[in-house]
């Protein structure tokens, strides 16, 4: 028990870092989803290009965070799930780059 305590103990200090720095945080998270839109509407038109962009924004979504919280207070379990969910997604997209020209 004293491991969830400690998780959501970090999970309250990452959720008040982002929040004291609110603004600059949505405005990233924008660019972020606006880059791996991009990037999907590159791959649906059948550019190469696009999945690069895509891994840009799956690392992205990593790297954001870093930037507006001290690592003491980010939960390894959420920098894990985000790059399981990220790498199960480039993996799949990677099996059909041979689609794309």
């Amino acid at each position: 028990m004293d491991y969830v305590a400690d998780l959501f103990d970090q999970l309250q200090h990452m959720m008040e870092s982002v929040n004291a720095h609110f603004y600059p945080h949505a405005l990233l998270t924008l660019v972020q989803l606006a880059l791996g839109l991009f990037g999907a509407y590159l791959m649906f038109s059948g550019k190469k290009i696009g999945f690069h962009f895509y891994i840009i924004y799956c690392l992205l979504s990593v790297g954001i965070l870093f930037l507006f919280v001290s690592p003491v207070y980010i939960p390894a379990a959420v920098v894990i799930w985000d790059l399981i969910i990220s790498g199960v997604f480039v993996f799949l997209y990677a099996r059909h780059l041979s689609w794309l020209r």
